[in-house]
């Protein structure tokens, strides 16, 4: 029996029916096109063609698999179809051609998407059965701020299926941040990922997620990071951060947990420890603050004041050979257990307590000029003994020096003005908001 059916430009449909003993009248092939052209019956196959407003992804998975439990309406088995929207991941992609075809592996039922747009292209494949899993393999996918989060806030962890991404060029708010592969699986309690990692130029970022859902329906994530880089600069713009490290090289790791899912973190809400080895870059930003602390007590070698170079002090930043920091964070309160850097300038320490709730500070810092590098200057006095000898006295002198002018600060209050103090020996405190002392 064959049907056709017209409702204006909106939708037609040509179907072919045969009447069975158990299941009635049944499709066994057709075409329903949206849009202005009259289907025509296909040499085999359900098809839906034309264009088509949008498409929510995670709705067509439930539709396919039936109404309550039961077979869908009309069993379509390929899409050859334009969508002014898909929605994937609860992200809305505009003016998206899609291609699908329906398969069966070991029974279960597979699709096979490929999607091409401006903001997506690359195959989606779904497997059925009792593991039902995505496989996403993108070119590029574009993603803004804000995707996807009412989708993750509603979201039980228990019941994603397996997960395995690869997307070879990730745009973040039109910004390229490399490529992302991801595999995850459920588990009792939740979701585990077993491999998230980003990489981009020299920057690699990589480690494990989990995912977790208790008996009362709280959820808390659980995440262990580790980002090694031969640009600390590149690190920062991946992360979307104001850059405060250019150049040099380095470790970071991140060990912690939040309440929520993976889009609820928060620092006010972190618990864990943040700990970096960096070595041969500069500290940038120096603004008002601690900032200012930085490029002002930082006193660079006699050789740099004498010809009148400042470029340490403001441009391009604090250089460092080396800066080493432990941070140990509980429900947003922060204590900076370390703090060394080490640099042609100076020697800096701090430690300390930072509340990222209310954005304050409560520091202490010592900075210690370094006097080892006179040797240039020596050398350019003119006189060989002369020079010979006033190097021998600094070198004689260097830790007496280095005592005597090592300072000690104290840094308070909100984190963008904070309080800085110098504290002299007998522990006596000066200064005002933003300044140096």
């Amino acid at each position: 029996l064959r049907v056709d059916v017209e409702l204006g430009a909106t939708l037609s449909a040509a179907l072919e029916l045969v009447s069975t003993k158990d299941d009635g009248w049944v499709v066994t092939r057709g075409t329903l096109f949206a849009g202005g052209n009259r289907a025509s019956l296909p040499a085999s196959g359900t098809w839906l063609k034309g264009a088509i407003p949008q498409i929510q992804f995670a709705e067509w998975l439930y539709w396919y698999r039936g109404l309550a439990g039961g077979k869908p309406l009309l069993d379509i088995d390929h899409i050859d179809a334009e969508f002014e929207q898909v929605s994937l991941f609860g992200r809305p992609f505009r003016q998206v051609g899609v291609k699908a075809e329906k398969g069966r592996v070991d029974g279960d039922t597979n699709w096979r998407f490929d999607l091409r747009g401006k903001d997506v292209r690359g195959v989606l494949e779904t497997a059925g059965g009792l593991s039902p899993a995505i496989n996403l393999q993108l070119d590029y996918l574009a993603w803004r701020d804000g995707d996807g989060s009412q989708e993750l806030q509603r979201a039980n962890p228990t019941r994603i299926p397996r997960l395995k991404v690869d997307i070879a060029e990730l745009f973040y708010e039109d910004r390229a941040v490399g490529r992302l592969v991801l595999d995850a699986h459920p588990v009792p309690t939740g979701t585990v990922f077993d491999r998230m990692e980003l990489r981009k130029g020299s920057t690699r970022l990589a480690g494990t997620m989990q995912w977790r859902v208790d008996a009362q329906g709280d959820q808390r994530t659980l995440a262990k990071m580790r980002a090694d880089t031969g640009d600390l600069g590149e690190l920062f713009r991946l992360l979307g951060v104001r850059e405060l490290v250019a150049g040099g090289s380095g470790q970071v790791q991140f060990d912690g947990d939040w309440p929520g899912g993976p889009n609820d973190f928060q620092l006010s809400a972190l618990t864990g420890s943040v700990t970096a080895n960096l070595t041969k870059g500069s500290l940038l930003g120096i603004e008002p603050g601690v900032g200012r602390l930085f490029g002002i007590l930082s006193l660079q070698s006699v050789e740099r004041r004498l010809t009148l170079n400042f470029d340490d002090v403001v441009g391009t930043g604090l250089v460092y050979d080396k800066l080493v920091a432990d941070l140990a964070l509980s429900s947003g309160l922060g204590e900076l257990t370390m703090f060394d850097l080490h640099g042609p300038a100076a020697e800096i320490a701090m430690r300390g307590l930072i509340d990222f709730t209310r954005r304050t500070v409560d520091l202490d810092a010592v900075s210690i000029p370094q006097v080892t590098s006179s040797l240039p200057v020596a050398g350019a006095i003119g006189s060989l003994g002369l020079g010979a000898a006033i190097l021998l006295g600094q070198r004689l002198l260097e830790p007496q020096i280095e005592r005597w002018t090592a300072r000690r600060y104290d840094i308070s209050g909100p984190w963008d003005n904070p309080q800085v103090s110098r504290v002299s020996v007998h522990g006596t405190r000066n200064g005002s908001p933003g300044t140096d002392g």
